[in-house]
């Protein structure tokens, strides 16, 4: 009896020892043999949506972080869609009841009828039902993680970034409304997203950022590496701390955390080095000294900005090398100092002495006098705030892409119906000669308009990039017109003849956008069939500018037409409603009309497509009111 009473009670304070585990949440702290495992995809080279910069360098040093704390690591970067379901499988095949698992994902992502979707580089999608068959379910890889029975699962997902899609008229049935929360966080499981709805994660803050990660994975680190550290408090403290540091560059992150954990684990092991907070204990100095840390290189930049000035001031030479100088003032100081009005101050005075050099200049002749026309290639310019013309003869010319070319283009990775947008080929005549712009409008250009009191008194943001002689991005088609509608207004008294409300200033149509862009040549591009290296600034087109931003728009050499940037830098807003064909098109060259809401065409392509996508023939499209930085507007202008 002594027996059997001694074995109850071992037996009953196994199961108390069991409920007490049990209550406090299965700890996994206590020593219990545990295996780690992690699985981290890192993708930037998307080859048909838009690139990323640091997404492969924020997954290389998660993967390094989490093998230095003892994780079995399953890599990829740069993955299509048969790697990242390889190494799923590999991971879930690591997976077992003593496991702690870590799901770490930087790249795209959009959500679907409230559904994740993970996007590997070799995505092609045209419309939203596309998507799910070739991409990661999100939802499914956290549903599948959960029947492996894994003691815990922490999954990471940096997809906030930006749309995908941006810039094409594609993006609308393909996302670009961030990810959802998940639709069931299965017991065991946290999960923690970068940024929130609708919200951007930064990858930087601000130029003077050197840091290689982005914001919310350089704080992951930070956290991961604090000994005896719980999960939790490691992603509650990430959380604050994004906020905190988005918060000194004007910038809204807010990582959204989904926790139906049980039990926890430290990244780290030892005694934690933070204390519990005692007695309301309260210090700003850390913020004090990043805020000094902060406003002292601000100083040191307006010094340099502030001698600038003075060397552009005392600069003397001809009106258009003057106004090279301050455009390249302009365009270098652009950033706003936060600690100071002094830049603001600067930029106005430079604006207005490079008005002033303009304006004290010969004056223009009457932009038509009766019975003269202007010869073809020439360039002018109607008045000193006006952007600079060039004229194109008429003439005829075969439009679109031959089969031959589509045919090339789809060997390049394009769907079949993109290619099919450039077709049929067709003859257009241009009868009269008009005038393209010399290049796409500027920031100067239009920061003089809202200056003047124009374009509905929208500044629109240069992502960091400087303004000056950039082409103007973040413009809408509508944005476009109403810099139209002032520059006819400031130009219609030298017009004699010019009805109120009317102008000569308009967006060009495909055709004669088309006409300019070849300047009489018949091959994929005007220098050629072939990209080259240093002609236009894409993706992998050779220059300083490739994937990053624009570039200046005199840094590169113009076409036989005179006319700089027709292809890549920015996609330019036509007059046209698009058609996905030109089975309609009109033979003359005037605009595809349509209603006022109809989508409308941009061509030339951008700093960041590839080289297929900047040929003199390929086409694009967008609603009328989609602002994007890939996206400006070349003029037209009608001549007598």
């Amino acid at each position: 009896m002594r027996a059997v009473s001694t074995l109850f009670a071992v037996v009953m304070l196994l199961l108390a020892a069991t409920a007490i585990a049990h209550a406090q949440g299965r700890d996994i702290i206590a020593n219990t043999p545990e295996r780690r495992v992690a699985l981290v995809i890192g993708n930037n080279d998307y080859r048909y949506v838009t690139q990323l910069h640091n997404a492969v360098t924020d997954a290389r040093s998660m993967s390094r972080e989490l093998a230095d704390r003892h994780f079995e690591v399953v890599y990829r970067e740069n993955a299509p869609r048969q790697a990242m379901n390889d190494a799923i499988e590999e991971f879930l095949g690591k997976l077992s009841s003593n496991t702690i698992g870590v799901i770490y994902y930087s790249g795209h992502g959009v959500q679907i009828n409230s559904a994740n979707y993970l996007i590997p580089t070799d995505l092609q999608a045209e419309k939203e039902g596309d998507i799910p068959a070739n991409s990661i379910d999100l939802g499914r890889l956290l549903d599948r993680t959960t029947q492996m029975q894994a003691r815990f699962t922490l999954a990471i997902v940096d997809a906030c970034r930006n749309n995908p899609f941006q810039g094409s008229g594609r993006a609308r049935a393909l996302g670009g409304k961030g990810l959802a929360p998940p639709v069931s966080t299965a017991s065991g499981t946290l999960v923690v997203y970068s940024a929130g709805a609708n919200q951007q994660a930064l990858d930087r803050l601000g130029p003077q950022d050197k840091d290689p990660n982005g914001l919310f994975t350089r704080e992951f680190i930070k956290a991961m590496r604090r000994p005896g550290l719980k999960v939790q408090d490691v992603v509650n403290e990430v959380r604050l701390k994004v906020i905190q540091e988005a918060r000194t560059v004007g910038h809204v992150q807010t990582p959204a955390i989904y926790d139906q954990s049980v039990g926890t684990f430290v990244f780290s092991e030892g005694t934690p080095d933070t204390p519990e907070p005692q007695d309301g204990a309260f210090s700003v100095d850390d913020i004090a000294a990043r805020d000094a840390e902060a406003k002292a290189k601000w100083d040191l930049w307006q010094t340099r900005m502030k001698a600038s000035f003075d060397t552009a001031s005392a600069f003397s030479g001809s009106k258009n090398a003057t106004r090279a100088v301050w455009d390249r003032f302009l365009s270098t100081y652009a950033d706003k100092n936060p600690f100071s009005d002094e830049d603001e101050q600067l930029r106005a005075e430079a604006a207005s002495r490079r008005a002033a050099s303009l304006a004290s200049s010969p004056p223009q002749p009457e932009p038509f006098p009766s019975g003269v026309v202007r010869p073809p290639r020439s360039v002018f310019r109607d008045c000193p705030d006006c952007p600079e013309m060039g004229v194109i003869p008429p003439g005829s010319f075969t439009m679109g892409a031959t089969p031959a070319e589509q045919d090339w283009f789809v060997s390049q990775g394009a769907q079949r119906d993109w290619a099919e947008w450039e077709a049929p080929e067709h003859h257009v005549t241009i009868r009269h000669s008009f005038a393209v712009g010399k290049y796409a409008v500027t920031f100067a250009e239009w920061d003089s308009c809202v200056a003047d009191g124009g374009c509905n008194g929208y500044r629109p943001p240069d992502e960091d990039w400087g303004r000056g002689n950039r082409p103007v991005i973040n413009v809408s088609w509508l944005d476009a017109h109403a810099y139209i509608r002032w520059l006819n207004e400031k130009v219609r008294r030298t017009l004699p003849g010019t009805a109120a409300g009317g102008g000569p200033y308009r967006l060009p149509s495909e055709a004669e956008w088309e006409y300019a862009a070849r300047a009489g040549t018949a091959t994929r591009y005007w220098w050629g069939d072939e990209a080259g290296h240093g002609n236009a600034n894409c993706d992998r087109c050779g220059t300083q500018w490739d994937n990053k931003q624009t570039a200046p728009v005199e840094s590169l050499r113009p076409n036989p037409y005179g006319l700089f940037n027709m292809s890549g830098n920015v996609w330019q807003w036509t007059a046209d409603c698009y058609a996905n064909n030109y089975n309609a098109a009109p033979p003359d060259g005037l605009p595809a009309v349509g209603p006022d809401t109809c989508d409308r065409a941009q061509r030339g392509g951008s700093w960041l497509n590839l080289p297929p996508y900047i040929r003199s023939a390929s086409r694009n499209w967008d609603t009328p009111d989609t602002r994007a930085n890939l996206v400006g507007f070349r003029l037209a202008r009608t001549l007598p």
